[in-house]
């Protein structure tokens, strides 16, 4: 799943302190029952627009240990956070719309792109995830407004537009 947007608020600037690292509603509940399905959650997130100008990479560690710990207080886990920039992807391959996260993801934790679902939150992320061959849900907690303009013109759809997260994993799992 995306971070900014999805799982997390997204603002104009970035979450550039732990402090800034606020969950939207029901994703704990919904990290947590994905979880007790024996699903892995990797979060993935494009950072390239505003890490180089306003924070350092070393400065992402407390960042995202908590976002870990928020997600951990409700009993959930995440398997990893992969980031662009990333030491082992060009921010060309990892930028999205370019499909390099997922396909360390893939590598990484032998996963079948065609068989995973990834909640998007921007037009960016959602295409990078089609052009991946992700299961796509788009989710309306993020910057939606160009991703649902852009579908009236794709030949590439993803499975459904929904709310929030909770209605993404109703919409998978039921």
């Amino acid at each position: 799943m995306e971070r900014d947007g999805v799982v997390n608020v997204l603002w104009e600037e970035g979450v550039t302190t732990p402090e800034r690292m606020v969950l939207l509603p029901f994703v704990q509940e919904v990290i947590f029952n994905l979880n007790q399905k024996g699903i892995q959650v990797i979060v993935l997130a494009d950072l390239s627009d505003w890490i180089p100008g306003t924070l350092e990479p070393a400065a992402l560690e407390p960042i995202h240990a908590r976002l870990r710990a928020l997600i951990e207080e409700y009993g959930g886990r995440l398997a990893d956070i992969l980031v662009c920039p990333n030491s082992e992807l060009s921010v060309k391959e990892c930028r999205f719309p370019q499909t390099g996260l997922f396909q360390l993801a893939a590598r990484k934790y032998g996963i079948p792109l065609a068989d995973t679902y990834f909640f998007a939150g921007r037009l960016e992320s959602m295409q990078a995830a089609l052009a991946a061959g992700c299961r796509t849900l788009l989710v309306r907690t993020g910057r939606t407004f160009e991703a649902i303009q852009a579908l009236r013109h794709s030949p590439k759809q993803p499975e459904a537009v929904v709310p929030d997260i909770l209605s993404a994993y109703a919409k998978i799992l039921g």
